[in-house]
């Protein structure tokens, strides 16, 4: 339920961060540094909780742990990971004029 509910946040997230660079990259008034730093550095957020969650079930595996085992803290990784980049969305979209 954790890992489907991460997911639903990271589309989202991967949405919004989606259409925010092809406005970057497309709109006239940009520099060539930022069309190409802006995808880079938004790919880097919506990837960052799936390493996270990566790094997480690999060093429970590492100590000995069933795979199941290793999973859940894994994907409460995954949950966290994507509620705070997701209420940092909203108080950019909230607060940004």
């Amino acid at each position: 339920m954790a890992s489907v509910l991460a997911f639903v946040l990271l589309a989202g997230l991967a949405t919004v961060f989606g259409t925010t660079a092809w406005h970057l990259v497309t709109d006239t008034g940009t520099t060539a540094s930022s069309r190409l730093s802006t995808p880079m550095i938004l790919l880097a957020l919506v990837a960052l909780p799936v390493v996270l969650a990566c790094l997480v079930f690999r060093s429970g595996r590492r100590k000995g742990m069933k795979q199941l085992t290793a999973m859940v803290p894994a994907a409460l990784t995954l949950l966290g990971a994507s509620v705070v980049l997701y209420a940092a969305l909203c108080l950019v979209i909230r607060y940004a004029d």
